[in-house]
């Protein structure tokens, strides 16, 4: 088994991290911070708006490992973490299931828009009282003569007060549930009886724009149904891969650039008996977080490799997933330690986001939770 990149893998590393430059540029240079459709049209530019659409579709035709790469590029090169999640919840769970599951059709009318960077888009399944137990989903979606008529809300959902347009899931069949009975739809943000309501964050992705979607009879035609009426739990869970596998090597980027901090900060300050990089209690810290960050790597590269190949990456995504945003929080937090009162300052802003943005990605794509158990249920 190889473990190292190839001249390609590195270029789109290298590729992510110029464009990181540009993006801290672009959000440097405005009052508001937020991810705005600029920022998301600069992405465009580097083939990463549309990044996992295929080449036979006018796309760039990035594998999951492709993917991944960028956005350990960006967090590498301490882009805003709000930019890069709002970027992998586009892509990850939306455009791949447009990607897998819609008409040709349909894909010559949102592609382009989409690769161009003018067409950013929301997932909709997460509600008030489901967030980790989709079974418990009200969202309903009923049949009328050319369509169908979604009715319910949907709660914490990333890029919508700025998406164009919503992959919202809802209930087709009741009766049957989560896995049978729940289809998936593609909706325009303009559509008739759609609302957003706006809902600030504090800590890591204060600038991804989150919000909460109002359904009231919303129609949707027939056509913009993604893939076949009950198939909306086997999409979700293929998104769900890509994005636990994703987001793992993103974590991954953040720690490499935490460990960087570190060992410059180490070589820089000095004791009594000498620099702190030659104590050993500080030099084992540093090893450790590199022994973590190099763990979950390890664990992800396996992921995206399973996906590439077409394998059932269910088990090793939900790993990768857990691992990677757990490590994550003991890295930051060593690294904070190391600092010492000097990590408590605002010039530690990438690692106090880093340390916040651990805690959320312990909940998000899954609670890790919910995915030892669904690992449990595997063995």
């Amino acid at each position: 088994m190889n473990f190292e990149l190839g001249e390609n893998e590195k270029a789109i590393k290298k590729n992510a991290s110029d464009l990181a430059l540009l993006l801290i540029k672009a959000q440097r240079s405005r009052p508001d911070r937020k991810y705005q459709i600029s920022d998301h049209r600069i992405f465009s530019k580097y083939d990463l708006a549309g990044a996992v659409i295929p080449k036979t579709s006018g796309g760039p035709g990035f594998s999951a490992m492709e993917t991944a790469l960028s956005l350990e590029g960006l967090a590498f090169a301490k882009c805003d973490p709000g930019f890069i999640f709002s970027l992998g919840a586009h892509l990850l769970a939306c455009v791949m299931p447009l990607v897998k599951n819609i008409s040709a059709e349909l894909q010559k009318k949102l592609f382009p828009q989409i690769i161009s960077g003018e067409l950013l888009l929301a997932n909709g399944m997460t509600e008030e009282r489901s967030g980790s137990d989709p079974f418990n989903m009200k969202t309903t979606a009923k049949k009328t003569e050319n369509g169908y008529l979604l009715h319910g809300q949907k709660h914490f959902i990333t890029n919508s007060p700025i998406a164009g347009g919503f992959i919202i899931y809802a209930l087709t069949d009741e009766e049957k549930g989560f896995f049978g009975g729940v289809s998936c739809f593609y909706i325009p943000a303009h559509s008739e009886n759609l609302h957003v309501d706006r809902l600030d964050l504090d800590g890591a992705y204060a600038n991804t724009n989150m919000g909460t979607v109002f359904l009231e009879d919303v129609f949707v035609p027939q056509e913009n149904l993604i893939g076949k009426k009950g198939a909306g739990a086997m999409i979700f869970h293929q998104s769900m891969n890509w994005e636990r596998a994703c987001f793992a090597l993103m974590h991954c980027g953040t720690m490499d650039m935490i460990c960087t901090h570190a060992v410059e900060n180490a070589k820089r300050k000095e004791t009594k008996q000498g620099k702190l990089s030659e104590l050993q209690a500080v030099q084992f810290h540093i090893a450790d977080m590199h022994v973590h960050a190099e763990v979950a790597r390890m664990l992800a590269y396996k992921a995206l490799s399973e996906i590439d190949k077409g394998k059932d990456a269910t088990v090793a995504a939900a790993r990768a997933k857990i691992l990677s945003s757990e490590a994550l929080d003991v890295v930051a937090r060593t690294a904070i330690r190391l600092d010492g009162a000097a990590g408590l300052h605002d010039s530690n802003e990438n690692i106090y986001r880093a340390l916040a943005g651990a805690q959320a990605a312990t909940i998000y794509s899954g609670a890790n939770d919910v995915l030892r158990e669904l690992i449990a249920g595997r063995l």
